[in-house]
């Protein structure tokens, strides 16, 4: 499973690929970071899709909220 994540440095921010034995660090904008996660499906909810928002139920208090 290839997991994306945010490392932001005093002097620059990079966006880290990691897959199980090889980790690697791109130097990316704001913008830049947020299209890779868009693009990789990582940025909502998916059907289908294992990410963030499924590992760690992001978003499930607004549904149980929206619901009563």
């Amino acid at each position: 499973m290839l997991v994306i994540r945010r490392k932001v440095t005093r002097s620059q921010a990079f966006t880290v690929f990691m897959l199980p034995g090889h980790r690697q660090e791109w130097p990316t904008s704001d913008y830049e970071h947020q299209e890779i996660l868009r693009l990789f499906l990582q940025d909502r909810p998916v059907d289908g899709v294992l990410n963030d928002f499924t590992d760690y139920r992001i978003g499930e208090d607004d549904k149980q909220e929206s619901s009563k």
